[in-house]
């Protein structure tokens, strides 16, 4: 599903509201842009910098599907906006639509610290503390977890937005565009069947699918249906099987990984022991291995409890 696009809009209108989907303090005033750094020819997602120079920039990146080199990218971009604006107190975000989207972690030494989050837990923390929020509305597209729910939901999600007292009327029209095309990715409906959904929800033989199945209702239909719906079955079981191959293969490059820290921890023991570093560095070296040893870790006991 497309989201890039739809985001940018979604948060250079009101850029306050991505502070509070991250829970965030807000700063005053504060703008949000796209940073495009030309000598490798990539853009960021979002940037965002308060006016003033006082609070931090804060990158954030979006992903809404796997990529192995998409965190070695956000670390170029961070690394470029870094040399750009020097001197600016600077954070890095990335927020995956869902945690089946998460990249390997790069072993780098922990040099490279971004904030990960996902978008599902996000809105939880939103919805208990901003229950009447119109951003919770217009990002339903991205996570309901069917047509129906969605559809059910619609209207009320459109008025939200339209009668947000917090969004002035260019933001409430940019965010009710977002919602509007997110809309018919989701949903096999033109923009015009959107609006009417939304001013009259239809009746179930009113929509595409509906009447489909009116003129499909003959044995032979029936037959067809059935032999699609095993096509379904078959790829969702292919996809199945390449999401836990996947998996599998990420849970033995972090075991490896794991694996390297241990034996680190030992090294810098007998480093120690040998009197070869200070008990400060070894200090510092033990509690960085120490802290990438429990996110390597607590990522492979998230894929165990998946694949379990």
């Amino acid at each position: 599903m497309e989201t890039d696009k739809q985001l940018y809009k979604l948060f250079t209108a009101a850029p306050a509201q991505l502070y509070r989907l991250l829970g965030l303090p807000v700063p005053q005033p504060v703008r949000a842009r796209a940073e495009t750094f030309k000598a490798v020819q990539t853009d960021s997602d979002l940037v965002l910098e308060p006016v003033g120079e006082v609070e931090p920039a804060r990158l954030v990146e979006f992903q809404a599907y796997r990529d192995k080199r998409f965190v070695p990218k956000v670390m170029l971009r961070c690394a470029l906006y870094r040399l750009q604006h020097p001197a600016r107190a600077f954070r890095a975000h990335i927020i995956y639509l869902d945690r089946e989207f998460e990249s390997v972690p790069v072993d780098d030494g922990g040099l490279f610290q971004p904030t990960v989050h996902y978008l599902p837990e996000l809105i939880r923390q939103l919805t208990i503390q901003y229950p009447d929020s119109p951003l919770l509305s217009v990002l339903r597209p991205l996570v309901a977890e069917s047509d129906g729910d969605l559809i059910a939901t619609a209207m009320a999600d459109h008025e939200k937005i339209r009668q947000a007292a917090g969004l002035t009327d260019e933001q409430r029209q940019a965010w009710l565009d977002v919602f509007h095309c997110w809309l018919m990715i989701r949903l096999p409906f033109k923009l015009e069947e959107i609006r009417k959904m939304i001013a009259r929800l239809p009746e179930v033989e009113e929509t595409p699918w509906g009447k489909e199945l009116k003129e499909r209702w003959t044995a032979e239909a029936r037959a067809k249906a059935d032999e699609a719906r095993a096509k379904a079955d078959e790829a969702r079981a292919k996809a199945d099987a390449a999401r836990a191959k996947a998996d599998a293969a990420r849970a033995d490059d972090l075991r490896q990984m794991i694996q390297r820290r241990d034996e680190d921890l030992k090294h810098f023991e007998d480093l120690l022991r040998n009197g070869l570093v200070s008990e400060a560095a070894f200090r510092d070296l033990t509690t960085r291995a120490e802290r990438e040893l429990q996110q390597y870790r607590a990522n492979l006991q998230s894929i165990e409890h998946r694949s379990a």
